[in-house]
């Protein structure tokens, strides 16, 4: 009976590991969103390590998590199963757990939502300006080819003139 009590008590502890770790996911998450919104591109690097490091924690934590519960002899179960299964004494010891975890495992969904949103703009943002700036240097573009020459239609065709954009383009 002790080795089952030390077993719930290192899942307890490995547990309140993990929603320590998931925990500083989403602190990380909601600091790359809010650099995001300022526009501070050049600290994003660095958040991104840091958050590449915490996954790595964390999935050695869930590693170890899945290990113990193996030793526990329930391979397969999810944690609720688990819980479920347990006297409700044990039960109240890692059901608080288990709730933080779900709740902050949604934090973190959340805001990969709107981190991908916040991505997308400004995607769309800078494809709209180059654009725009593509066709201030080039406002012949419409009807020039791109080496500069007149565009040859039907029209054309019959009497072909030599006109050559100001524009200096590169083959």
């Amino acid at each position: 009976m002790t080795n089952a009590n030390e077993q719930l008590n290192d899942l307890e502890v490995l547990l309140a590991q993990q929603l320590e770790s998931y925990q500083m996911v989403a602190r990380k998450l909601h600091e790359k969103r809010e650099l995001l919104i300022k526009g501070d591109y050049a600290s994003l690097p660095n958040l991104d390590q840091d958050l590449v490091v915490l996954g790595q924690k964390t999935a050695q934590l869930e590693q170890l998590r899945m290990e113990l519960m193996t030793q526990m002899g329930h391979p397969d179960k999810t944690l609720t199963q688990l819980i479920a299964g347990m006297p409700k004494q044990d039960a109240s010891r890692l059901l608080p757990l288990r709730d933080n975890l779900k709740r902050v495992l949604g934090d973190i969904q959340e805001e990969n939502k709107q981190t991908k949103s916040l991505l997308d703009l400004s995607i769309r943002w800078v494809a709209q300006t180059v654009e725009v700036i593509a066709e201030a240097l080039t406002p012949e573009g419409a009807s020039y080819n791109r080496r500069g020459g007149r565009s040859k239609s039907s029209e054309d065709s019959a009497n072909p003139i030599n006109i050559h954009s100001t524009v200096i383009h590169d083959a």
